[in-house]
């Protein structure tokens, strides 16, 4: 993994009800079931280091000791097993070390989780048919004598660098050229018979992840989850799942290609999948369509896969194991539609789970998709105040770190710090009163609907800085106080993001005001969504339908077409210190207070006036009409009641 802001990480939250339990000491196991509030999980690195003299065993100690987590996840890092690095998919291997761990932790009340981590490979289990290859489109240029060559073409950097020795690569085709001849000659492709002139080459790279439609990974998940139940694991994980490598060079579009894929989406579109894959590089007629199909079939595949791993989870491990999958590589946009096509809001989890500089609107957006009482966010830097600023930042809006990492030598302040452990013990005994009293999101004002198919499009071509762009307008609504939550259009397409009399409701939740960023090419879904909206409608960039044609908006309920500018500097909700909730509930952090103890001030703006509070670390107050705004505390697993 590489640093934050803008590089890959993602980490995943996956609980068992039996490990929750309020963050203060002594922990007993904690209540089953919705009364459960929070189940804050760490992440814990495994190194070729940590199996030497045991030292995962003392981690261990140390973990069910000093921390304040209910849920440690071990997970494997690199290098590669060939290298004599960690695979928990070998059973075998770690299935003894899980069981003497297991016990360990659960002396401090703590759950072993484990992230099995597919992308490292399913090693032998996956048969030969069951391999994807990764396609790429070079552009090459044929000479008089109809000769070209692709340099390059034996060797793919962007896997990793143990997986070389088992690359092949293979000559596809050429597009919209005679049949061509093409031979490997040492880091070279030559091809042969082309027309004079520049053309498209394909080339597949075969690598060692599953097929996506095969059953190696149904197999790979029931046999080690069901060797790790059975060793008194409670809990799993599958970080980064769908981390499907793409080359280095973005200039270099790639696809994913295999048996079953082109079985899919000839079943979806009736055509073949490589003919389809030559007309988006080359952005043919129908390229676009066929993107969108593509792109959504590769969603839809990853979400079933996710699917069966919950399942999966629920069979071996029980049902009241929680699971929470977030597979997304990339913590922001950026390339992340070209690795696994957007699909955190597609894949079940209990828990939404986010990572690093995520923007809060998407946070916000997942928890209202995932309904749980808490949202967490995966956390890691050298600095120990940006930790703690996170901590902050996510409390009041619902959401809890889930930091990286016990054993990081390399991204992050390692948990095992002198002082950070009980430093975080701390801080989330003084956070107590919001697992107490909030289990819901904060109010929300508006909800943004992002084009997805517009970022499908421009995935083809200058997707990163759209992505981005998408990104820094999230942040800055959320920055100048607006209350909002982001979904893609693809929730109305699948039935998530619903119109009931002209409002639109998600997650629970009503919305009269939708910001529709960039609905270019809606679905014929969105489009009438758009349309049958009786709110305030503000649309960023060009309303169009899949064809590219206008939408036509009923006169009487025109949207307004603004800029992102604009939106930005309208007057935002944060006029005080606190984040309101539903039920007439207004939650308060301090920083210095979370950290340091003591008492401070801030100030609730009600009924016209701003007053005054007292605040030790994080506070909860009710707001009457008519009245002061009055602390609240609660019974355990009871409703808020005034103090």
């Amino acid at each position: 993994m590489t640093h934050a802001f803008g590089r890959a990480l993602a980490a995943i939250a996956v609980v068992a009800l039996a490990a929750c339990s309020e963050p203060t000491r002594p922990r007993p196991a904690g209540p089953s079931g919705p009364a459960a509030r929070t189940c804050l999980p760490a992440y814990w690195f495994w190194t070729p280091e940590r199996l030497q003299d045991e030292r995962w065993l003392a981690d261990a100690t140390d973990l069910a000791e000093h921390g304040p987590y209910k849920i440690v996840f071990a997970t494997p890092r690199y290098p590669m097993p060939s290298a004599g690095g960690i695979d928990f998919l070998d059973t075998k291997r770690f299935a003894p070390r899980f069981a003497r761990a297991a016990k360990v932790l659960a002396r401090g009340g703590v759950t072993l989780g484990v992230d099995l981590r597919c992308y490292l490979g399913l090693g032998d289990s996956v048969a030969a048919d069951e391999r994807q290859s990764l396609v790429t489109a070079h552009r090459v240029e044929f000479d008089a004598a109809g000769r070209a060559t692709v340099d390059g073409a034996t060797a793919d950097p962007s896997l990793f660098p143990d997986a070389a020795p088992r690359l092949g690569v293979s000559f596809v085709r050429v597009v919209d050229q005679p049949p061509v001849r093409g031979h490997i000659d040492g880091d070279r492709l030559v091809l042969r018979g082309g027309r004079t002139g520049p053309a498209i080459a394909l080339l597949a790279h075969a690598y060692a992840h599953a097929d996506l439609y095969s059953a190696a990974y149904s197999r790979a998940f029931r046999a080690a989850l069901a060797a790790y139940a059975a060793v008194g694991v409670g809990a799993a994980a599958l970080d980064e799942f769908a981390y499907l490598p793409v080359r280095p060079d973005r200039r270099v579009s790639t696809w994913h290609v295999s048996p079953g894929a082109a079985r899919a989406f000839e079943r979806r579109t009736g055509r073949d999948l490589v003919d389809a894959i030559g007309r988006m590089a080359t952005g043919g007629p129908d390229a676009r369509a066929e993107r969108f199909a593509y792109a959504r079939m590769q969603r839809e595949q990853i979400t079933a896969v996710e699917r069966t791993f919950v399942e999966t989870v629920a069979e071996t491990m029980g049902a009241d194991a929680f699971v929470g999958v977030h597979p997304t590589n990339h913590n922001r946009y950026d390339a992340e539609l070209s690795l696994n096509g957007l699909d955190w809001w597609s894949v079940p989890r209990r828990f939404a789970q986010t990572d690093e500089d995520t923007p809060m609107p998407v946070r916000l957006g997942l928890a209202l998709k995932a309904g749980g009482p808490v949202w967490f966010h995966m956390f890691y830097d050298k600095r120990p105040d940006r930790i703690f600023d996170e901590i902050v930042a996510c409390a009041r809006f619902g959401g809890r770190v889930h930091y990286h990492a016990y054993a990081d030598a390399t991204f992050g302040v390692p948990l095992e710090s002198p002082g950070l452990l009980e430093t975080l013990g701390t801080i989330h005994a003084r956070l107590a009163p919001l697992d107490d009293a909030i289990d819901t999101v904060p109010e929300l004002d508006t909800l943004v609907l992002i084009g997805w198919p517009w970022l499908v499009e421009q995935a083809a071509h200058a997707g990163r800085h759209a992505m981005r762009r998408t990104s820094a307008f999230l942040d800055a609504l959320h920055d100048a106080g607006h209350r909002v939550a982001a979904v893609p259009t693809y929730e109305i397409v699948d039935g998530a993001l619903t119109l009931t009399d002209g409002a639109a409701h998600y997650g629970g939740r009503t919305f009269r005001h939708v910001i529709a960023w960039r609905p270019a090419f809606s679905h014929a879904k969105t489009a009438a969504f758009l349309r049958d909206f009786r709110g305030t409608l503000d649309v960023i960039g060009a309303a169009t339908d899949e064809a590219g044609r206008k939408i036509a908006f009923d006169d009487a309920h025109p949207p307004r077409r603004v800029t992102s500018d604009a939106i930005l500097r309208r007057p935002g909700a944060r006029t005080d210190d606190a984040v309101r909730y539903p039920g007439g509930l207004a939650v308060v952090v301090d920083r210095a207070t979370l950290l340091h103890g003591g008492t401070a001030t801030a100030t609730i703006a009600h009924d016209g006036k701003r007053h005054t509070v007292s605040v030790s670390g994080a506070a909860v107050f009710r707001l009457t009409p008519g009245r002061a705004p009055e602390p609240v505390t609660t019974a355990r697993r009871g409703r808020p009641q005034p103090r």
